[in-house]
């Protein structure tokens, strides 16, 4: 058998194991017969496109971050009327989420960008909060608690680790930051 028609049932076979088609036993049987023991060499031609980090993911990557930074500065480090900070803050907040939506379309990459908008949320949230209530304790604690809820409630809903442990850890510090 020439070596293209190899190659494409070899990518059938890891096709089958790889949505469980076919147990995993049997396509390992069927690799080593149809490569004849060299399966290394034909799987390590190329890496497969969805599983790469493309320099498009930098950029967006990027962008998220400096829209986390963007956001901190703006409403924290600045001398511009409130709303105006408020709304620069949104629109970065906008973009963060066109970009979590992007990555999650693309089903790769998009734990990083969600924690961020996650944080950036929490930021805003707290900075609309200062203004609108004159930095009460009081409501500051129940804006940080709301977000903590969120995170925890979103972790749990898709089984997402981290922003579970995050919502609680951040739940145990309210919590004893009320006792302090």
């Amino acid at each position: 058998m020439d070596s293209e028609k190899k190659k494409i049932i070899v990518s059938e076979i890891n096709y089958w194991k790889n949505n469980k088609l076919l147990p995993d036993t049997y396509c390992d049987f069927l690799l080593a017969l149809y490569t004849e023991g060299n399966q290394d060499e034909l799987l390590a031609t190329k890496p497969n496109a969805e599983n790469r980090f493309t320099f498009l993911y930098g950029i967006l990557y990027g962008f998220m971050i400096i829209s986390l930074f963007c956001t901190v500065l703006f409403t924290y480090f600045t001398e511009k009327p409130t709303l105006m900070q408020i709304a620069i803050a949104i629109t970065l907040l906008t973009g963060s989420i066109l970009v979590i939506a992007y990555f999650t379309r693309k089903g790769r990459f998009f734990q990083v960008p969600l924690s961020l908008t996650f944080v950036q949320i929490l930021f805003i949230s707290l900075a609309i909060g200062e203004v609108a209530f004159a930095g009460s304790h009081v409501v500051i604690g129940l804006i940080v608690l709301v977000n903590c809820l969120l995170w925890l409630v979103v972790g749990w809903k898709f089984n997402y680790i981290y922003l579970t442990i995050s919502g609680v850890i951040g739940m145990i510090f309210y919590i004893f930051s009320i006792f302090m």
